[in-house]
């Protein structure tokens, strides 16, 4: 909610121009782990509860993002990136 008021006030009495992306962490242990006591895919509890989270958020009046970076969708680049930091 906080992020959304900043984000209004910049836009609309600062004039500036905001593109607005949230990460969504969609992939963790946790989800993992409840994922399999529900006997279901992982992805399919991530998107229940990220659809639940959105029309909170809707339901608060808050802005949608205008970017979704979810972790699943970037597992590669991130194990790449932690092998680089290894490798140094």
């Amino acid at each position: 909610v906080t992020l959304d008021i900043l984000r209004r006030v910049a836009s609309r009495w600062g004039g500036i121009e905001i593109e607005f992306a949230m990460g969504v962490t969609d992939i963790d242990d946790k989800i993992i782990n409840r994922a399999n006591e529900l006997e279901i895919d992982f992805q399919e509890l991530a998107r229940r509860e990220e659809i639940e989270f959105f029309a909170d958020m809707e339901a608060l009046g808050c802005l949608p993002p205008d970017r979704l970076l979810r972790v699943s969708e970037h597992v590669h680049d991130i194990v790449s990136y932690i092998q680089d930091i290894i490798d140094q």
